[in-house]
């Protein structure tokens, strides 16, 4: 089963599914550019439930970057902050 679909079945499982996969909508799209969005009123569930589950891959694809980027910045900390010892015959 796909994220969409398991989307789908537990809108379907709520009281009232539109609802629940509009506030979801929102919640994933303010997760993943940092303001809410409304899907289109002539969207389907399913166009709905596709949508979230592309912002769950954009925000996990956002977090690894993030991470990635993390270990680069340390792995340039490291290398920067790393004492050399120099004579001054050396530097002559």
């Amino acid at each position: 089963m796909s994220l969409a679909q398991e989307i789908l079945s537990d809108a379907n499982a709520e009281q009232n599914a539109r609802s629940y996969l509009v506030a979801y909508y929102s919640d994933m799209h303010k997760d993943a550019y940092g303001v809410r969005g409304r899907p289109c009123e002539c969207s389907s569930n399913e166009d709905i439930a596709e949508a979230i589950a592309s912002f769950h891959n954009d925000v996990a694809d956002i977090i690894r970057q993030e991470r990635a980027d993390e270990v680069a910045h340390a792995e340039a900390v490291k290398v920067a902050t790393t004492p050399t010892e120099w004579t001054l015959a050396e530097l002559f």
